[in-house]
């Protein structure tokens, strides 16, 4: 069981959000530079047979003009 102290975070509100989703992105990752795999995200895909697949990567850069660079373990 999670500690209640986890779930303590401001309530995020559309409002608040930056309008490029890549700063918005880099401002929540350098906001707990302490926290072990900040850095974590989940990548989901569907195949052409509409089958939803998703896999664990790490976000390793975050640009406006390339997006998101990001490592996977293609054994996992």
């Amino acid at each position: 069981m999670l500690p209640t102290s986890s779930y303590t975070n401001p309530t995020l509100k559309q409002g608040d959000l930056l309008e490029c989703p890549f700063e918005q992105l880099k401002q929540w990752q350098s906001a707990y530079p302490n926290e072990r795999d900040a850095n974590a995200a989940i990548l989901a895909t569907v195949s052409k047979d509409l089958q939803p697949s998703t896999r664990t990567v790490l976000i390793k850069d975050i640009t406006k003009e390339n997006g998101l660079l990001f490592f996977t373990n293609y054994q996992s």
